[in-house]
């Protein structure tokens, strides 16, 4: 009695060691995370767990039709030079498939074509085989050869050999869904890096049609206010009777041509100063200047633009802005533009309000208020564009290139500004740049 309880107590201790083995084995394997390795990991210890002379590793493709990999070591270190993968459809491995459950086999005359190896496989007298299957699906196989030891392999065998498949089926899964996951991240990170490259040179071509775009404006600006610049001046001479006498109806053609011809060359520098502005090659020259002469020089200029239509120009400076470091040329184009803007779009009788404001200890504030036809919420977004007119009516009746409000805005952003609006449709707008100044 005594007799028999040491040996179930010595096999309970040989069972206990084998299974702690199995787990220290399959955790050191399974962080292997590239899963051909691992499967081969687990066909090379398999044999420390259960005593055989050679055990095997099949892995299936993702169709589960066909061998992917086989791997086959002998107790010895010997990798057995296989000549062909053993087919799925017929012997051991056909029956595995199809019923994926653990099987044991004899051969006493060890002929491995009987059991559905091919040829050129190790005799093979005793088989262990199992599928490696998890709820998702059959991965593949672990087989067990010639037990060593033995003539056959027993039911410890086989639960060792369960437990072991059953880890090995999981770890292998885990490891097909890492490396999945990692070659999709490596494709993802692979498209994006060409998408940024395709985006680096379409930014610099981009850069490039800029450039040119700005040396063509800049040149054709130039060449054009030449011959202009001729046409005002003889313009000018014959209008002031200085070529000699003129006749009144010829007077008023002039007219006209001198107001087309100014107007066409306002238009050419505010191109040509958007030109130098995109292409960073606008100049400044800030300095300490009266501001309420600069805003009288432009209200009269808008005064002039407005013509026959009866509009009043106001004009308000705070005396704690009414002297400012700033560009006179740049502060003047601004103003004007809203101004000539406010103008424009407000009916007769209308009135436009300028304000030159200290806003805060280091800014300056220019503010027109017009009580003109103001502007959509929708279309506010598209005032500053260049070029860019509100709706073809408007454009019809106002006319205009679109291109004051755009050539303020990238002015005062140039010296370190911001400019906004304010606007209610019908009741007017209010136009404001925000300037960096010392006083």
């Amino acid at each position: 009695m005594t007799s028999d309880l040491s040996h179930k107590v010595a096999e309970l201790e040989a069972a206990n060691a084998r299974l702690t083995r199995l787990l220290e084995a399959s955790r050191e394997i399974a962080l292997d995370s590239e899963p051909l390795r691992l499967a081969v990991g687990y066909c090379g210890f398999a044999r420390t767990l259960v005593p055989a002379q050679f055990s095997a590793v099949g892995l299936l493709d993702d169709s589960g039709q066909s061998l992917q990999h086989f791997a086959l070591s002998g107790d010895d270190g010997e990798e057995f030079p296989l000549a062909a993968k053993p087919g799925l459809q017929e012997g051991v491995f056909g029956s595995l498939l199809r019923e994926p459950r653990p099987a044991r086999y004899l051969n006493p005359d060890g002929d491995p074509a009987a059991l559905g190896f091919p040829e050129g496989y190790p005799p093979v007298h005793s088989l262990l085989a199992l599928p490696l299957v998890t709820p998702r699906r059959v991965y593949g196989f672990l087989l067990f050869a010639n037990k060593t030891g033995g003539r056959e392999f027993d039911d410890e065998d086989e639960r060792t050999a369960v437990a072991l498949a059953s880890h090995a089926a999981v770890a292998y899964e885990n490891a097909l869904r890492y490396d999945r996951t990692l070659h999709e991240l490596r494709e993802s990170k692979a498209e994006l890096l060409r998408g940024h490259e395709e985006l680096q040179r379409q930014y610099l071509k981009i850069q490039e049609v800029n450039r040119l775009k700005s040396e063509f404006l800049a040149n054709m600006s130039h060449e054009l206010r030449t011959p202009l610049n001729a046409i005002i001046g003889f313009s000018e001479l014959m209008r002031d009777g200085k070529l000699g006498p003129i006749a009144e109806p010829h007077k008023e053609y002039l007219d006209d041509i001198l107001s087309s011809a100014r107007h066409l060359l306002h238009l050419i520098e505010d191109v040509l100063e958007l030109a130098k502005i995109e292409a960073g090659k606008a100049a400044f020259q800030p300095r300490a200047v009266a501001l309420e002469p600069l805003a009288l020089e432009v209200r009269e200029a808008a005064l002039a633009l407005a013509g026959q239509k009866p509009v009043s120009i106001e004009v308000e400076v705070d005396p704690a802005a009414a002297t400012a470091v700033v560009d006179p040329r740049s502060f003047k184009q601004v103003l004007y533009n809203f101004v000539s803007n406010a103008v424009k779009f407000t009916a007769k009788s209308g009135r436009v309000f300028i304000r030159i404001a200290a806003e805060e200890p280091d800014r300056l504030r220019i503010e027109v208020r017009d009580t003109g036809i103001g502007i959509r919420s929708e279309d506010l977004p598209r005032l500053f564009v260049p070029f860019e007119q509100l709706d073809a009516g408007t454009a019809k009746q106002y006319g205009g290139a679109g291109l004051g409000l755009a050539l303020a805005k990238r002015i005062v952003e140039a010296l370190g500004g911001r400019v906004g609006l304010e606007s209610v449709p019908g009741q007017g707008s209010t136009f404001y740049a925000v300037l960096p100044q010392r006083s």
